[in-house]
This record gives structure tokens, C-alpha cells and sequence, in this order.
């Protein structure tokens, strides 16, 4: 039986040719949107599952419940939990202490590199299985000053060695660590990305003072530095453990009355990747809210494919008729024929998988080369594991494309198909695709509606996009060169980069703005006033001048300004409006109260600019003369040979830093890069928005291809009573254009609205004119009216005896 349903499918298909192409081609490019993203799941589902007894392994999370919920997460959280737990609960198989905080530049006698490193404690390895290729698990970690290296960090720092065991790595205001083991990366998907792993038992060998603070571990307030991480027990309920230190929490943190206190909760590490964003994150993963956004544009790709098979199956079913009826008259049952359907889409949609194999391949290195993914180190892997999800997914489509014609052709009654049963249009006497608000008219202007919503959506976002790259932002960021200081004395960076002609200007500062980083602060007018944050940057005498920012009121700093005990403070208008200032001029010369102790007085103030990302609105912000915080020189560049320089600066910096490269970026570059990811953003709503239209475009070629055909005598009789061609042209282009008109009503309203909510969120954003509107219509009303015409004018001018020579 299933070698004749077989047999009957691949005759059908091969004769309606048309049919078969049109199907297997959306379907091919809707389920290759979709194959991505099994692809990325499958990925990112693989996560930490390599370690031994994964599903018992759970870490510390804590929670700002007055933070928007998409960020109120956070992966670190205080380090006595361990102890606490330990010493009062048998949950725990092994447990785990790490902190970030040694993060720095380390160096041998040859090379200094900036690794991200993290102090963990003697029972690391007892929780987490990764890989040793040299060294003791056991013993690795138990010493001071002791470290394993990932391949890689060993290799960039010594070459390929037989061994690295007992090599010295100096860390930069720690001390000399010894290499104990080395873990082969290679491969490995896990949320925690690190260079090295350094032994937490340094910490108690090191004297009073130094790098770090709450050295002990004991700090129940520092809920930044460190992670929590437990296997349990079989058997253990991690929601008791939840509970515990949930209770934990509650008896040892002791919160400002001001402050709403955190809470905690524990998650299983296997869906730590794919869960939600957390600040903190010890590594680079794709949270919930991304994969959701995938899944929508993959959803909006596969209905419109689906709503093609079934328009044309439906539009096929007068071709199909007689032979359901013939195959009722010689026995067959109405499951039998919904089994054959069915069996044919199925079919259909495994052809269309090898076809969105193919162009999956081709998706996924374009998909990794995305900014945002390769700045946050991430990648897809095409995997041959993920196949079985692959056929479980095309058998899926089929049978949710097959059932719906199959239900409805397999109901014809053996006498009404013989005599010819003509479509699904409605009522009595009418035939034909346009007669009525028909069922496969509705799908028609999904179809075209998803279309322009999603047409409408791209060109709002790079409008949107284009407005945050070409904005002002109240500052010269035009030739402007950061070079990152390193370590090295400003004063004699400055001495040596200056002496180039084309240096004009420089200034230090601790960040760039615009790029969403600062050092924050609180401040009040008074003892008993209320306390505001306060962003704050640390620049020089030269700051402002150098970036072109505009001063209100009051004076600039002078060179003398900065040393000593801070006594002066630039704000924005901003921070005078919020402390209480009427205006600039009223601010100057009164004081303002810095974390509750220091008192400094308000020399500038400074217009509004955006010192942080234009999604961001304008907030309290000060320019602070404190040159210890310096992590940068800005050079304004005069010249129109740049490359050259770059060398010149960089032939320089070699007289200041044997060992380091040159470090620098130009600052109008790093702005717009911030914004890459707005631009990948609306990349790949781009591709899948052509996809939708171009699979849209093969629904109504083939669905008007089939209505024509049931209307050919009909043009035949009135071309022979005296129509002309181009009044046939514009009677059928009329009614078939009415789909797309009704999606112009529906869906247009829709997609305005849409977008006008995510550009809500945005302190800087554009609005939805008409232009944005039209060129959404232009584009979907011309690649519509040229499919159907394409198809009218082949009817229209078709010679009429064709069609009646069989009347």
C-alpha cells in the first residue's frame, strides 16, 4: 500500500510541474530559516552538557527587583554562601568558589597579553570536566600562585611546546604563577569563557594590601566579585536548595533602609545558555529573548510557505476531482485518500530538506560573520547531530502543510467530483478564486500582509539605524585617535605621540563616550538632600577644548586643578537640573556632596551631550579632574595621509613599550560600531523578509497560473464576442489585485503600530512618515501587479479557438 501511495505521489508531482516547483522552492527556502535555527539550538542546547553529572550542577543567581526584568538578573552573588552551606546542609557532592577579578595583563620576559583569568578554588575540578591534557585535576589548583592555561593562552605566550608544566607567568601586581596544568578547549561549549584558572588559595599567601579586596571570602555584601557554583546530591530537590538560600540570604545581608533587598535563586547550569541575559556573565552565550526573535522571523518564513501549499493544493482541487472521485468508485475509503495527500506533502517536504540543507550551508558562515556574533565570540557549527531534528521538523511541515487539503478534498462525494467540482469558492453558481471572501483569498493576504509587515519593519530599522550612526551628539568626534595608555605614565605618552606634526591636540580620559561606559558615583546638594547617580568620566584641562563640548557657565579646569584631594567638579545640565539649580550660571560657585563624604564645588557647567548610546536618554553626568583614573590619550589628528600616522604613532609607542603594540581606534569608528548591532539586526530581518515576499510572489504566480486555468473558456468566449486583450488584462488584474489591497488595509496599521513600540524604547528615534509607508507599498505592489500581469497577458492574448476547439 505505501509503495502505490508512493508511486501515485511522484506521478502527480511530475505532472503538475508548475505545483511541484513553486512548493518545493518556498518550502526549500522557509525551512532553511528554520534549519537555522534548530541549528543554533541544537548549539547552544549542547552547552555544559559534557560534564559529569551536568543535571545536578547548579550556581548562585541573584536578582535586582527593581531592575527591568530582561536585565534584573545577575550571575555572581556573595561568596560565604559557600561555607554557610557546606558547613550546615548535606546537598552538596562538591562545591565551588570563583571570582573574576584577576582579570589584568600578564607577561614572560618576551610577551604581555591581557587574559582573562579567574581565581578559583581546589574543588573547581571536582565540579566542572574540563579536559586536562597536562597536569593533575587533582593536585592543579591546591597551591598558591598556581595556574592552568587553556592551549591557546599556553601557545601565545611559549609556542608549541612538548610540555608547560612549571613555566613562570608573571601577573601584574600579583606576582609569578606557575603553570600546573593545561586544558585542551578545543571544542568545548560552555557559558564560561576564560584563558586561565588561578588557584583562590593565592589569595591568603598575599600581604595586607594589594589588588583585592575581602580577601577572605566573607563578605556577605559583594554580590560582584564572586560565583557560586554546587553538584548536588542525587536525589537532592535543588527547589530545597533554592529555599535555603533564598533563607541564607535573609539572616546574613544586611541592607540600606534605602535599598530594596536582592533575592537569590539556583539554576541548573545545561540551561544556563538559551536562559535569560544576566550582568556579570562569565562568558558569551544566546539568550531566550534572541532565540525568540529567530523564532518569529523563521515562524513568519514557514506560514507564508504553508499558506502556499495550501492555496495551491485547494486551487488544484478541480484537476484533482475525478480522480478522487474514480478512486472512490473503485473502493477507496476517505482515510485512504487524506493518507495519499497526505504522503504527497510529506514527500514534497523531504525533497525541499535536501534543497534547505544546501542553502543552510550557505546561511551559516554568513550568520558568523555578523558583527555582533564575532565580537562576542560566537558561532554556529553546521552538525550532522542535528539531523534527526531536521527529517522530525520536514515530516512535521508535511503533514501540517498535507492535512488541511487533505481533510477537504477527501470529503468530495464520488458523484459531485465526477461531474466536476470546482474550488473552494463558495455559493452557488460561483466559481473562481475571486468570486468570494473565500478561505484561500484569506491565506492570500497573510501572505501579503506578513510581507509588508516585514517590509515596513526593515526600512524602519535602517532609518533607525542611520539615525544613531549620522546623529550629532553634542561633541567632535571627527579625527579623533584613542590610544589606550596601558599601563604606561601619561605624561610621557603624551611627551613622545605629540611630537608628531599632525598631533594638534590631546587630552586623557578614563572612557569614550558614547559607547555605554562610565564610572558612576552618587551625589547630593546637601547632608539632608536626596541622593541621584551621577555618571562621571576623569578628563584633564584639555578635555573640553579638545572635543569641542560646549560650556554654559562658569570655567574650564586649569592645570593645577587636578592635583591634590578633588575640590572642583564640571556637570551637565542635567545634574544642575536635578540637584536643585534653576539654571547654569545659579550652580556655579555653590557645592555639591560626592558618596555622602566628599564636598566639591561647582566650577562649569557644560551643555547636554550624549556621553552614553542615543537609545539612552541624557542623564546626570560630571567631568572630573582626577588623572589616577586616565585609561586613554586623545590625539586629534590633522592630515590627510592616515596610514602613515598610524606607523609613525607606532614606531613612537615603541620607544614608551617595547613589549605592547600600539592600541588605538578612531572614536567616530567605535561609535558606529557600537550600533553594528542594530545593522545585523535589520541583515537578517532583510534576508528573511526577501525570502517571505519571494515565496509570497511563487503563491500567487502559481495561484493565479491555476485560476487562469479554470477561466480559459471564459476568456475564449468573450475575446470571440468582441473583448479586446487590454480590457481582459485589466478586468483580471483587478480582481486578482484585490489581495494585495486588503493586505495594504490590514497589515499596514498593524506594522506602524509595531514598530512605533520598539522605537518607543529608544531616547533617540525616528518617525514613521509616509515615505516609509509608500516605499513598502511600491515594492510589494510592484513585484505583486508583475507576477499577476505576467500571468493575465499570457491568458489574455492566448488564441481563443485553444480554448473551445473541445467545447
Amino acid at each position: 500500500m505505501l509503495k502505490n501511495y508512493l508511486k501515485i505521489a511522484l506521478r502527480s508531482m511530475a505532472r503538475q510541474k508548475l505545483f511541484s516547483f513553486v512548493n518545493i522552492a518556498g518550502l526549500s527556502l522557509a525551512m532553511s530559516v528554520s534549519l537555522l535555527l534548530i541549528t543554533i539550538i541544537y548549539n547552544q542546547y549542547n552547552y555544559d552538557r559534557f560534564h559529569a553529572g551536568a543535571d545536578r550542577i547548579y550556581r548562585i543567581e541573584s536578582f535586582n527587583p527593581n531592575a527591568p526584568r530582561i536585565f534584573a538578573g545577575t550571575a555572581s552573588s556573595p561568596l560565604p554562601f559557600k561555607k554557610a552551606m557546606v558547613d550546615q546542609y548535606a546537598y552538596f557532592e562538591t562545591y565551588t568558589n570563583m571570582r573574576f577579578d584577576l582579570g589584568r595583563e600578564v607577561q614572560t620576559d618576551e610577551k604581555i597579553l591581557d587574559l582573562k583569568s579567574l581565581l578559583v578554588d581546589d574543588e573547581f575540578f571536582d565540579v566542572f570536566s574540563f579536559p586536562m591534557i597536562e597536569g593533575n585535576k587533582e593536585t592543579a589548583l591546591n597551591e598558591p600562585f598556581s595556574v592552568v592555561l587553556t592551549t591557546e593562552t599556553a601557545e601565545k605566550f611559549f609556542g608549541e611546546k612538548d610540555t608547560y608544566l612549571g613555566l613562570i607567568l608573571d601577573y601584574t601586581g600579583v606576582g609569578p604563577f606557575k603553570i600546573t596544568g593545561v586544558l585542551d578547549m578545543e571544542g568545548i561549549k560552555t557559558h564560561m569563557k576564560f584563558d586561565a584558572l588561578a588557584s583562590m588559595s593565592t589569595l591568603n599567601s598575599m600581604s595586607e594590601g594589594g589588588p583585592f579586596e575581602d580577601k577572605k571570602n566573607d563578605n556577605w555584601q559583594n554580590l560582584w566579585v564572586g560565583y557560586n557554583y554546587f553538584k548536588l546530591n542525587p536525589g537532592v530537590d535543588p527547589n530545597q536548595v533554592a529555599a535555603t538560600v533564598a533563607s541564607l540570604a535573609e539572616e546574613n545581608i544586611e541592607w540600606a533602609e534605602d535599598r530594596q533587598p536582592y533575592t537569590f535563586g539556583v539554576a541548573p547550569v545545561t540551561k544556563i545558555a538559551m536562559g535569560n541575559m544576566y550582568g556579570n556573565e562569565l562568558g558569551f552565550y544566546i539568550p531566550s529573548i534572541v532565540l525568540a526573535f529567530f523564532g518569529f522571523l523563521a515562524l513568519v518564513v514557514m506560514v507564508t510557505a504553508l499558506f502556499n501549499y495550501t492555496n495551491l493544493s485547494l486551487a488544484k482541487s478541480l484537476t484533482r476531482a475525478r480522480e478522487i472521485g474514480i478512486r472512490k468508485v473503485s473502493g477507496a475509503t476517505r482515510r485512504q485518500v487524506i493518507h495519499q495527500f497526505v504522503i504527497e506533502s510529506v514527500i514534497m517536504a523531504m525533497l525541499s530538506l535536501i534543497l534547505s540543507v544546501g542553502i543552510l550551508k550557505v546561511m551559516i558562515p554568513a550568520f558568523n560573520g555578523l558583527e555582533i556574533f564575532t565580537l562576542a565570540e560566537l558561532s554556529v557549527d553546521f552538525s550532522y547531530g542535528a539531523f534527526p531534528y531536521f527529517i522530525a521538523f520536514s515530516i512535521l511541515v508535511g503533514l501540517f502543510a498535507g492535512v488541511f487539503p487533505a481533510l477537504f478534498l477527501s470529503k468530495f462525494s464520488p458523484i459531485q467530483a465526477l461531474k466536476g467540482y470546482h474550488g473552494v469558492s463558495g455559493g452557488a453558481g460561483k466559481r473562481g478564486f475571486m468570486s468570494n471572501f473565500s478561505f484561500k483569498k484569506v491565506l492570500m493576504i497573510v501572505q501579503f500582509g506578513l510581507s509588508i509587515f516585514m517590509i515596513i519593519s526593515i526600512l524602519v530599522m535602517r532609518e533607525q539605524t542611520s539615525l544613531m550612526v549620522n546623529s550629532e551628539y553634542g561633541f567632535d568626534e571627527e579625527n579623533l585617535l584613542v590610544v589606550e595608555l596601558q599601563g604606561s605614565k601619561p605624561e610621557i605618552v603624551a611627551a613622545e605621540l605629540s611630537k608628531n606634526p599632525a598631533v594638534t591636540a590631546y587630552t586623557f580620559s578614563s572612557h569614550n563616550p558614547a559607547i555605554g561606559r562610565s564610572h558612576g558615583a552618587d551625589f547630593q546638594r546637601d547632608m539632608e538632600g536626596e541622593r541621584f547617580g551621577l555618571n562621571h568620566f576623569s578628563v584633564d584641562d584639555n578635555y573640553i577644548s579638545t572635543f569641542g563640548i560646549t560650556l554654559l557657565a562658569g570655567r574650564d579646569y586649569a592645570p593645577g586643578d587636578g592635583e591634590g584631594t578633588e575640590k572642583f567638579i564640571i556637570l551637565n545640565e542635567t545634574a544642575v537640573k536635578t540637584v536643585g539649580f534653576e539654571t547654569p550660571h545659579e550652580a556655579i560657585g555653590q557645592e555639591i556632596i560626592l558618596d555622602k563624604e566628599n564636598r566639591v564645588q561647582i566650577i562649569g557647567v557644560v551643555k547636554d551631550y550624549h556621553f552614553e548610546p542615543l537609545m539612552k536618554s541624557i542623564e546626570p553626568m560630571a567631568l572630573r579632574f582626577m588623572p589616577d583614573s586616565y585609561e586613554n590619550i586623545n590625539l586629534k589628528i590633522s592630515s590627510a595621509n592616515v596610514p602613515s600616522v598610524i606607523s609613525d604613532l607606532q614606531e613612537a609607542w615603541k620607544s614608551i613599550d617595547s613589549k605592547r603594540d600600539l592600541k588605538y581606534s578612531f572614536l567616530d569608528q567605535e561609535m558606529d560600531h557600537f550600533y553594528f548591532f542594530l545593522g545585523d539586526i535589520t541583515a537578517i530581518v532583510t534576508a528573511v523578509s526577501l525570502f517571505a515576499i519571494f515565496i509570497s510572489c511563487l503563491g500567487l504566480l502559481g495561484m493565479v497560473s491555476f485560476q487562469l486555468q479554470t477561466k480559459v473558456k471564459e476568456i475564449g468566449i468573450k475575446k470571440v464576442l468582441g473583448a479586446t486583450t487590454q480590457y481582459l488584462i485589466m478586468s483580471l488584474t483587478r480582481q486578482f489585485s484585490m489581495v494585495i489591497v486588503i493586505s495594504v488595509v490590514v497589515f499596514v496599521p498593524i506594522a506602524v503600530l509595531v514598530s512605533d513600540l520598539w522605537l518607543n524604547l529608544m531616547a533617540t528615534r525616528v518617525s514613521i512618515g509616509f515615505g516609509v509607508i509608500a516605499m513598502a507599498l511600491l515594492i510589494v505592489g510592484c513585484l505583486g501587479l508583475v507576477t499577476i500581469v505576467s500571468q493575465v497577458i499570457k491568458a489574455a492574448t492566448a488564441n481563443p479557438m485553444n480554448a473551445l476547439r473541445n467545447e
